[in-house]
């Protein structure tokens, strides 16, 4: 993409103030404060710090995400209206909204940002057209780095499209309702495709298609200790297992398998497959996916709790322009894990079946 430079007449805008640039780990737009002079402000809440009073030294700010009619305010006075073009999203075509963010977070208030290793990747519909379109949600949360991660986000939408590519599997997964046995070769083969001896990676992943009844069914696979809640009115399921000694069906499972295991030493885990889970046509649904940056401070339950009340705030005009999105949600359980000073990276992806819901699935 070429570069492209807006200027202002202002003088509290510095001569380099704020770059914006599209992050392809979490397909996001993201601005940073260069370490301009006078501040930037997101819909009037701090982007990054200013340079310090009586210091010569500019600090470069953290990446914030941007949300289509996101205000970004340059000094005190120059606001610049965000308008993204939805046609340029990877899930532009989605028949719900989606919503994306993170924050590498630090080990403590004010620290060092921690290196980011979470890497997120939505996709509606999945790259090769079908006759009903299927669609991908993956966390996936580095371990000693972040390579593995990247290269399971690229692994593993290309294995599962090119499962669904044979009629036969597809149109068994459209005829059943399930896709146990297409995740589970997918976690396989991305598995056997990754070579990386010093470094690893959790795998949280939702596959997503259209019912008959115009609902939508999802069904999930994870290694590790990222979850995915779903909800559709007052029925919930969380979609995962916890893969990490403290939990109790882990050291069960590990008991029954013969072998001990202590911290720092590794064993894969096989994927654990879902219940799969309809979400309704009439706009009720919800799915919260996250690393474990946000469940180390908040249960799955309660985060769930918060986006539908904060969905829920929407509808009753409590809350206007981007705070309402899927996105506003996103970015609002991040700030809460960073307000209950989570000590990892954070990412969470949410969908939102309240809008758009009446759109065709018929986008290829």
């Amino acid at each position: 993409m070429p570069q492209n430079d807006l200027v202002l007449n202002d003088p509290e805008v510095s001569g380099k103030h704020v770059v914006i640039s599209w992050n392809g780990k979490l397909s996001n737009w993201e601005l940073i404060d260069m370490g301009s002079l006078n501040g930037t402000l997101v819909n009037s809440r701090p982007a990054g710090a200013a340079q310090k009073a009586n210091s010569t030294t500019r600090q470069r700010g953290l990446p914030t995400s941007l949300s289509n009619g996101d205000t970004i305010t340059l000094g005190s006075s120059s606001n610049v209206l965000v308008r993204i073009l939805a046609s340029h999203l990877p899930t532009a075509s989605a028949p719900f909204e989606v919503g994306v963010a993170s924050d590498p977070m630090s080990h403590r208030r004010g620290g060092r940002p921690l290196p980011m290793e979470d890497v997120c990747l939505c996709e509606w519909p999945l790259r090769a057209p079908h006759e009903v379109p299927f669609g991908i949600f993956c966390v996936f949360d580095g371990h000693g780095g972040s390579a593995a991660a990247e290269a399971a986000s690229r692994f593993m939408p290309q294995k599962i499209s090119e499962l669904l590519a044979v009629e036969e599997t597809r149109m068994g997964v459209i005829s059943n309702n399930e896709a146990s046995n297409v995740l589970l070769t997918a976690f396989r083969k991305t598995e056997e495709a990754l070579d990386f001896p010093y470094e690893g990676c959790t795998a949280t992943v939702l596959l997503l298609w259209p019912d008959a009844t115009s609902g939508f069914l999802a069904q999930c696979a994870n290694v590790g200790d990222s979850h995915c809640i779903v909800s559709n009115g007052d029925e919930q399921l969380l979609m995962t297992e916890d893969h990490r000694l403290t939990s109790k069906d882990e050291r069960l499972r590990l008991l029954e398998s013969g072998k001990q295991l202590k911290e720092g030493e590794n064993r894969l885990a096989d994927p654990y497959i879902s219940n799969v889970f309809r979400l309704s046509g009439d706009g009720l649904g919800l799915v919260v996916m996250a690393s474990d940056g946000l469940w180390d401070v908040l249960s799955p339950r309660r985060a769930l709790q918060l986006a539908a009340e904060a969905r829920d705030r929407v509808a009753e005009g409590g809350v206007k322009g981007s705070q309402a999105s899927a996105q506003g949600i996103a970015k609002m359980l991040v700030d809460q894990a960073r307000e209950k000073r989570t000590k990892d990276n954070t990412s969470v992806i949410i969908l939102d079946f309240a809008t758009k819901c009446k759109s065709s699935f018929h986008t290829l």
